[in-house]
């Protein structure tokens, strides 16, 4: 129907929102203009609208609330105060799930858009959100054993034996005030202060909830509250800059401390060795992962030996949740074990990077069990993992590499043409690491790994593994300037920067250009404007002086170098 159309379109433009953000101005108007008639009552509606059904009010709303978050306060501003009310008498019936759903996801957006000045709605939405978190609303039990004992009510079936009823609406309405919840601490960390008693406890309370959306997120949320006191204590809107190696030496904040070690860090290592639901192991990985990259070591440091021995049990794929009891497994199940699989490659890379040198007497069981991906009867998905993992761990602790590199370096020679590209993107990242973190160890291994980076570009078809192919060649250029033939090679580079995949990489590349001379630019202009494209592309107005363009900033990197070897 007409009406099922309109929802999907819906359902589409807030999923575009998500991504577009600047591109969505020129269409600003327009879309306000179809959007806001919807939080209308029937009766008043214009006619394009028709007749509207609660699941349309509510995506027009979930739309509206990115598209604010993505247009900018300022534009929104004249929009903010009638839409935010309207949306605001939806939470006060608790029995329109759907519409509360809804207007919890706004209001995540409008205090992501607002931060410290949505503050004065703190009073009205954050009991409504607790309020949602504890709510039985839109679930009915009529609890029956099964012939085998109690039923675990995770999945349809059980629940439907045990006589479970529950709207459609009600876990999504959980999830978005969850979701909401941790949102409000984090924009408004300060005046959400009074409030994160009473939330912690609810997390408490639904911990171990039956459904895994809502376990999955209460995970996140503990994640924000921990970051919400330590905002707090910093008076920030962001935490200090991590400083690499233990002790660490930016410590958490005292009750930020106290929450995540007494109470999230622990629920988050027992939920990796009990949980069954994948997902929410993946969440979990993630959420450690990004704690540590935020906040640094001090998230890892108490408790290094326990969550090394948690990753242990996941490479190795023995948790509950890599478990699986049939004879076929599933393909979403397959993609499932990749993603958990490479959210533990981020996490080891952010703990060895956050800790240093310091963590690798601690590590050996961690290298062994990586190692195990790189046996010859593995696949090349378990390939692209030990490869991309040890390539973390020669970046962040090059101690490493006399030990490990002489097993990975020929696998790599072996996987840049593999045909797998991201097998392929792995083996040429790990070369130019090795290549810039030991360079005197393998500078034997010169005219193989020329080739084999050669082999990985032109060979794959993925532009991101031609941009590491590309990156590690330069890093080659630094190590051994005087000992691989530049006229082929600097023509090549130029060719092909700045990398249009692994944008990261062009800081990199950035800084690697300035081995060559500013005569060899002058010489070479056409080659002067693909390394000052780079550099635009890579730097953001806080590596400039106040005065400088991209133009005078490699200008001045450049003529700083020269009167560095004049000294």
């Amino acid at each position: 129907t007409f009406r099922e159309v309109k929802k999907s379109a819906m359902l589409t433009l807030t999923v575009v929102m998500t991504a577009a953000y600047e591109e969505l101005v020129p269409y600003f108007d327009e879309l306000m203009t179809k959007l806001t008639p919807y939080l209308l009552q029937d009766g008043t509606l214009p006619r394009h609208v028709e007749v509207v059904d609660e699941t349309l009010r509510a995506r027009a709303i979930m739309a509206i609330g990115r598209l604010a978050h993505g247009i900018g306060k300022e534009r929104f501003r004249p929009y903010l105060e009638p839409i935010s009310r309207k949306v605001a008498e939806y939470l006060k019936r608790e029995e329109l799930l759907e519409m509360s759903q809804a207007a919890f996801s706004y209001f995540a957006d409008i205090a992501q858009l607002l931060t410290e000045e949505f503050a004065p709605m703190l009073p009205s939405l954050v009991p409504a959100a607790i309020k949602a978190c504890k709510s039985s609303e839109g679930l009915t039990i009529e609890y029956r054993k099964s012939s085998e004992g109690d039923l675990a009510l995770d999945s349809d079936e059980d629940r439907e034996q045990a006589g479970m009823g529950m709207d459609p609406a009600f876990i999504e309405q959980k999830t978005a005030a969850l979701h909401a919840l941790g949102t409000f601490s984090i924009t408004c960390p300060k005046q959400f202060r009074p409030y994160i008693e009473e939330s912690v406890q609810t997390l408490e309370l639904i911990w171990n909830y039956f459904d895994e959306s809502v376990r999955e997120q209460v995970v996140q949320t503990y994640q924000q509250f921990v970051e919400s006191l330590n905002l707090v204590y910093y008076g920030g809107e962001s935490h200090p800059d991590p400083v690499c190696g233990l002790p660490a030496k930016v410590k958490l904040a005292p009750e930020a401390h106290k929450m995540y070690y007494e109470l999230v860090l622990p629920r988050y290592l027992e939920q990796i060795k009990s949980e069954d639901d994948k997902d929410v192991v993946v969440q979990i990985v993630e959420t450690l992962a990004d704690m540590c990259d935020c906040i640094g070591p001090a998230v890892v440091e108490e408790r290094i030996a326990n969550i090394l021995e948690a990753i242990l049990l996941l490479l190795n794929k023995k948790a509950p949740c890599m478990t699986c009891n049939s004879e076929a497994v599933e393909a979403d199940e397959e993609d499932s074990d990749e993603v958990l699989i490479e959210n533990l490659v981020q996490l080891l890379s952010t703990m060895t990077k956050a800790c240093g040198e310091s963590i690798v007497s601690q590590m050996q069981d961690i290298f062994v069990a990586v190692g195990n991906y790189l046996k010859p009867d593995k696949e090349e998905f378990d390939l692209e993992i030990g490869i991309s993992c040890f390539g973390e761990f020669f970046k962040n602790v090059p101690s490493v590499v006399p030990s490990y590199a002489p097993t990975v370096l020929p696998l790599c020679f072996k996987h840049c043409t593999s045909g797998y590209d991201a097998l392929t993107q792995a083996s040429a990242y790990c070369i130019g690491v090795v290549v810039e973190k030991a360079k005197i160890l393998v500078e034997p291994f010169i005219n193989e790994m020329l080739q084999a980076l050669k082999g990985a570009y032109e060979t794959s078809t993925a532009q991101s593994a031609k941009d590491n192919a590309v990156n590690s060649i330069l890093k080659m250029l630094v190590a051994y300037t005087t000992k691989l033939p530049l006229e082929l090679i600097i023509p090549a580079i130029f060719q092909n920067i700045p990398l249009r995949e692994d944008l990261e990489e062009n800081l990199a590349v950035a800084k690697n250009l300035l081995v060559l001379s500013p005569e060899y630019y002058t010489s070479n202009p056409v080659h002067l404007e693909n390394a000052l494209m780079t550099c635009v592309r890579t730097v953001s107005y806080t590596h400039l002086r106040a005065h400088e363009t991209s133009l005078h900033l490699v200008c001045r990197l450049l003529l700083e170098k020269k009167k560095k070897k004049k000294k």
